[in-house]
């Protein structure tokens, strides 16, 4: 699945009791399990968004019974519009259950069961669960005869998507699609269609015309399937005008060509290289099922092979036509179809006009995002890998950042991003080690740092400080079978693993942005991670549901600081990379929150008086107030909230 590019976003899930006052995560959870005999639909939504769309107040009344027994149809009739389930095209009418609280989630679930006589080949989703709020999240689980097999993230910019089932129906719909994807993207693209018309102007049989096309098909094809992999992903800002660079030489040779051999097949097959990285951000953009990765690379190849050959008949049937016509009007008419003597001048003043076109263009390409480019919608940020130290090496995108520490013998890894990035995670290692993944460390509980544990299998060793392990125990993604994903390693406030080069100590200093995060040392490259504690230089997100603490966390931080003095380099939550000092700073921004927090209390000020008029103090360079979880009014709210103030 493909998301347009998004920037960093914060993915942070949980599902415990929130206080009235502050708003929760903004998450809600699809389930779809795909049954022999029906679809069953579970849909979990907090109170808090539904009350608030409702105009329930206080929202605990949807944790009563008899309330929420007396409001079911109301309920019902907000969620059914803003969700719509498809099956091979055909829109399910989906009639919900009675909603069944969820006491320790603070949630209501809804059920939905669809019978069907065989089994989908496509399960399309389209949903905004809660308009109001931007920052909403709906997490899209999908299972198969019980087993999970895919896993969406829904928002304000990617408000849809498509599973292909694992059965032969759902390779029969990726055939379908990606093919007609292929012969549509061919025949739109100006640029592919410019090259391959410009190889087909000097003409030939049809047979020789179908070689160059072919050779463009076979080039294109290799590329495209080394880029759709992660093998090789060369920048858009340098393929982009190398197309154009294509386009300019087809044109030169067109107007300078005297006769001899016909090589347009190898210049079909040499360009093709470039044109299929071309194809590969396309495909980016459309999102690839993983389970079914080489049919829909085959797929779409042959839809551009056919859409090529429809180009081929068509132009060779014009090309024919004005053949005919020159002979007609007694012109002089080369083996060539067009005769160059003709057109020299003309063509003269078509390169000129061909050059300034081309220039345009990749000046277009070399300022535009990537996800602006032919019209794309935001793209998700790819996963990227930099080397931080020896072995010690950071993923970033698509959740929190993702440490790899590979030791003698195997990899250790440090949080695991948003769900379904399981793969794209492994697909990274990949590029510097080939060793097995045996540990995994969550430096807490959020879904953006603990969601691509699943993919892992159960074989690896999950560890984690205790009060995250209960955390996440309450959280849907580690629910019923899914619990053997929890830690099976905890600690309480420190923890050894491993010795010597290959030795990892974590640290459980106290709350801060919750009640388990750990810092996770290694002390050999005297480096650290801190998890979201440390996520940036920004106000902290406090999660006071899963014990997070605003008078604690400069605290915390300040033990972190005073007690870790083997580092010189910290991985952050979602930012570069810092310094000691830079943590040392961080715990003092925290502290004199806290006084500023204790001077407005004194003052009188409310929590929203204090909130509005809260700016960063000026020693405190390049920090920015973060919007997530409420922003600074939730912490404000957590700081009154804990030094006895409403």
């Amino acid at each position: 699945m493909k998301w347009l590019v998004r920037g960093l976003m914060f993915a942070w899930a949980f599902a415990l009791a929130i206080p009235a006052a502050a708003h929760p995560v903004p998450f809600s959870y699809l389930d779809l399990q795909l049954q022999p005999d029906a679809i069953e639909v579970s849909l979990v939504a907090h109170i808090y968004d539904l009350a608030h769309d409702l105009g329930i107040s206080p929202i605990e009344r949807l944790l009563e019974p008899g309330f929420v027994a007396e409001r079911a149809a109301a309920i019902r009739s907000l969620v059914v519009p803003r969700l719509q389930i498809s099956i091979d095209g055909r829109p399910l009418k989906i009639e919900w259950s009675d909603p069944e609280i969820l006491q320790d989630r603070q949630s209501l679930k809804l059920r939905f069961r669809y019978p069907i006589s065989s089994a989908p080949g496509t399960i399309a989703v389209n949903t905004v669960m809660f308009p109001y709020d931007p920052n909403h999240q709906t997490f899209v689980n999908v299972y198969e005869r019980d087993e999970i097999t895919s896993q969406f993230i829904l928002d304000h910019n990617h408000t849809q998507t498509e599973y292909f089932s694992g059965n032969r129906q759902g390779v029969f719909a990726v055939v379908r699609k990606f093919i007609a994807e292929g012969i549509h993207h061919i025949l739109i693209g100006p640029d592919h269609l410019l090259f391959l018309v410009g190889l087909l102007l000097l003409g030939g049989t049809i047979r020789r015309l179908t070689l160059v096309v072919t050779s463009f098909t076979i080039a294109h094809s290799i590329t495209l399937s080394l880029a759709a992999l992660n093998i090789l992903n060369p920048p858009a800002r340098l393929i982009e005008p190398a197309i154009a660079l294509s386009i300019v030489y087809v044109g030169a040779d067109n107007i300078l060509a005297k006769g001899g051999r016909d090589v347009r097949a190898w210049i079909a097959l040499a360009f093709g290289f470039i044109h299929g990285f071309g194809f590969a951000n396309v495909l980016r953009e459309m999102g690839l099922p993983s389970r079914a990765l080489t049919w829909s690379l085959f797929s779409f190849n042959l839809g551009v092979e056919i859409g090529q050959l429809i180009v081929v008949v068509a132009v060779a049937s014009a090309l024919a036509a004005l053949r005919g016509h020159c002979r007609r009007r007694i012109l002089v008419c080369s083996t060539s179809i067009f005769p160059r003597r003709y057109f020299m001048r003309r063509g003269i003043l078509l390169g000129a006009l061909l050059a300034i076109f081309v220039l345009s263009i990749t000046l277009a390409g070399l300022q535009a995002p990537q996800g602006q480019r032919r019209g794309a919608p935001p793209a998700p940020q790819p996963l990227a890998i930099q080397k931080v130290k020896d072995n010690l090496y950071m993923i970033t995108g698509e959740g929190g950042n993702t440490a790899v520490f590979v030791t003698d013998k195997a990899v250790t890894i440090v949080d695991t991003k948003n769900p379904g990035n399981g793969q794209a995670i492994l697909d990274k290692i990949k590029t510097v080690t080939n060793k097995p993944i045996t540990t995994i460390i969550n430096t807490h509980t959020h879904a953006d740092h603990t969601g691509s544990n699943e993919f892992f299998g159960p074989n690896v060793e999950f560890v984690a400080q205790i009060n995250t392990k209960a955390n996440m125990a309450k959280m849907p993604n580690f629910a019923g079978d899914k619990a053997k994903f929890l830690p099976g390693k905890t600690y309480k406030d420190k923890l050894k693993l491993g010795s010597g080069n290959d030795e990892i100590d974590l640290y459980y200093f106290g709350p801060a942005h919750t009640n388990g995060d750990s810092f996770v040392v290694f002390p050999a490259l005297r480096a650290m991670h801190a998890g979201d504690a440390f996520a940036g230089k920004n106000t902290p997100i406090i999660d006071a549901n899963n014990g997070g603490s605003a008078v604690s966390y400069g605290k915390t931080m300040q033990k972190a600081s005073d007690t870790i003095k083997n580092v010189d380099t910290i991985l952050t939550g979602h930012s570069m990379l810092m310094t000691p000092a830079d943590l040392k700073e961080y715990a003092a921004f925290n502290n004199d929150f806290i006084t500023w927090i204790q001077d407005e209390i004194k003052a009188g000020k409310s929590v929203d008086a204090a909130a509005a008029e809260y700016k960063i103090p000026d020693k405190y360079k390049g920090y920015q107030i973060s919007t997530f979880l409420g922003g600074i009014k939730n912490n404000v709210q957590v700081a009154y909230n804990e030094l006895g103030k409403k």
